[in-house]
């Protein structure tokens, strides 16, 4: 019974990562777009805060409800090929996560907030918004990710 709701948490997790990941991808383009000094400073913090608290922290959640249930299920925690693969794919995946939050995005709210201050957009600024880092990392996401339902779903090895 309790890997039922392991299982459950696990999947709102992976839904509400996703969802995350679109969120923040969608609010960066529009910043990077928008010309609004204002405007760009909000975008930038819900880009921010999507990654720390829409990605990030439903990505390591989803990893620890993974492993509670693979536990209550009575998995080999640490024989079984396709287990082992989908642990070391949500390890890479969160320190992509991090990197991109705690590297990326953090900087460019910090630009954002110090050009709301100034009233204009610097050309800093816009470089960082045109960074091709956040928009390699969310697709690269999503595959590893995929590549994880993969290996839960066909136990490959």
């Amino acid at each position: 019974m309790a890997s039922e709701y392991y299982e459950f948490f696990h999947i709102v997790f992976v839904l509400i990562f996703f969802s995350g990941t679109i969120v923040a991808m969608l609010a960066e383009r529009n910043a990077r777009n928008e010309s609004n000094i204002h405007t760009v400073r909000s975008l930038v913090g819900m880009v921010h805060h999507s990654w720390v608290y829409l990605v990030n922290l439903p990505l390591v959640l989803t990893g620890i409800f993974g492993a509670l249930t693979a536990w209550q299920l009575e998995l080999p925690l640490t024989d079984t090929g396709w287990l082992n693969a989908a642990y070391g794919a949500i390890i890479v995946s969160v320190a992509l996560a991090l990197a991109v939050t705690f590297g990326h995005s953090r900087r460019v709210l910090r630009l954002a907030e110090r050009d709301a201050q100034q009233g204009a957009k610097s050309p800093e600024l816009q470089a960082l918004l045109s960074s091709p880092a956040p928009r390699i990392a969310t697709p690269l996401l999503h595959a590893i990710v995929a590549y994880i339902i993969v290996l839960m779903v066909f136990k490959p090895f």
